[in-house]
């Protein structure tokens, strides 16, 4: 499924040379939220994968624009603002032709899992299906490139 995905999404960016731009993707996105003795825990992650078509005219490299969020899938509302720990760290070079896995875990480097309010708390129990969401932005072209997970379920909600 994956590979067909990639391939209409590039097959839709190559007219002409100028029009290849990097393709990216969420996978694999998991999360799970805990709450013992005060302490609400969001745990998780997923993949970032992207690809770079053949025959793009240059090497890009590729970063998160600003932030990565766990959003509601009917309105794209933010339920929280994810902190990650990516390996390996950003800036991601792809050269034409080229691809880049990065795993993604929700928490700080070192430290898995992210603290989490009770009204964050309250509000991933409460939407219970969710995505992750965020943007990218390569070198080669500097726009903005939005990307969205496929919607799953928050583990661990009463």
């Amino acid at each position: 499924m994956r590979n067909a995905a990639l391939i209409a999404l590039l097959a839709t960016a190559c007219g002409s040379k100028g029009a290849v731009s990097v393709v990216a993707i969420i996978q694999s996105p998991t999360a799970s939220v805990s709450n013992a003795l005060l302490l609400r825990t969001l745990n998780g992650g997923f993949t970032l994968h992207a690809d770079l078509g053949q025959v793009a005219p240059s090497s890009t490299d590729v970063s998160v624009e600003g932030t990565m969020s766990l959003v509601r899938p009917d309105d794209q509302s933010t339920l929280v603002v994810l902190r990650l720990a990516p390996v390996p760290n950003p800036p991601y070079h792809l050269e034409p032709g080229g691809h880049f896995d990065a795993t993604m875990t929700i928490g700080d480097p070192g430290k898995p899992g992210q603290a989490i309010t009770q009204t964050e708390f309250d509000a991933i129990c409460a939407a219970r299906m969710v995505q992750i969401a965020g943007t990218i932005t390569d070198s080669a072209t500097s726009k903005p490139t939005p990307l969205a997970s496929m919607t799953f379920e928050i583990a661990g909600c009463p």
